[in-house]
């Protein structure tokens, strides 16, 4: 997901250069001063301060926590699915109810429905709790019609994750373990690619967007990281391929 940005924007200046590219940049320095005058120094790098707009900084930070929460906080139903159908075969619900004359593709047509309203349900609690009560740019001028594509991806993914992940397991124990496992670790592996590896305008490269909750926590970073430039996406004009 791309947009377009206004370079001449009072936040652009805190994403034209990247926190790698400094760190790659200060390690060079001190290797050629070693490597010329056979000194060791020690230095660093920061941001010089921008007057009368530290309030950026805020911003940032707070959109960077949000990256990491706000993700995670929508992908804690991925193990409660999984651990339902895992139960349900371990249990031998499954067999027992196709004995008694039910269908298979009723069974799994029934699963995903019920997963879907819970998390219908949940998805928009969230939006209007962060609506309502959380004072941030993201829930006040970011398209409702683009989050609402981004929660239904989601939605469909975390369904679909938890029956791929099901063929594998038989007992509920494990689906439980696994399905946190997999619901927070690779949100926190996600934003930590976003936030401290590819950088905004760096794109990531497509091989991480394969795995489901990296692309939706890169999502969720390119959402922000827009905000925080009040340049929230407004519309679906506003994105580009």
């Amino acid at each position: 997901m791309r947009a377009d940005v206004n370079e001449t924007s009072k936040y652009h200046a805190y994403f034209i250069i990247p926190e790698g590219f400094l760190s790659v940049m200060d390690m060079v320095s001190k290797a050629f001063i070693k490597h010329t005058v056979n000194k060791k120094i020690t230095s660093g790098y920061t941001y010089m301060p921008f007057s009368g707009e530290g309030s950026i900084f805020i911003d940032m930070l707070i959109n960077t926590i949000a990256t990491i929460v706000f993700p995670l906080a929508l992908s804690l139903l991925l193990p409660v699915f999984l651990y339902l159908v895992v139960l349900e075969k371990e249990e031998k619900l499954i067999q027992m109810m196709r004995m008694n004359g039910m269908s298979i593709i009723n069974y799994w047509f029934i699963n995903f429905l019920y997963n879907f309203l819970i998390s219908l349900a949940t998805n928009i609690v969230f939006y209007l709790f962060g609506y309502i009560f959380l004072d941030m740019s993201f829930f006040h001028n970011t398209s409702p019609l683009v989050l609402a594509i981004v929660f239904l991806g989601w939605i469909l993914a975390q369904i679909g994750l938890s029956t791929f992940l099901q063929v594998f397991l038989s007992s509920s124990r494990a689906a439980n373990i696994i399905g946190y496992l997999v619901a927070i670790w690779t949100n926190l592996i996600g934003a930590t690619l976003s936030v401290a590896m590819f950088q905004f305008p760096i794109e990531q490269p497509i091989g991480f967007t394969m795995w489901p909750t990296f692309a939706f926590t890169r999502v969720f970073y390119l959402l922000f990281t827009y905000c925080s430039m009040d340049q929230c996406i407004n519309s679906l004009s506003a994105l580009t391929p």
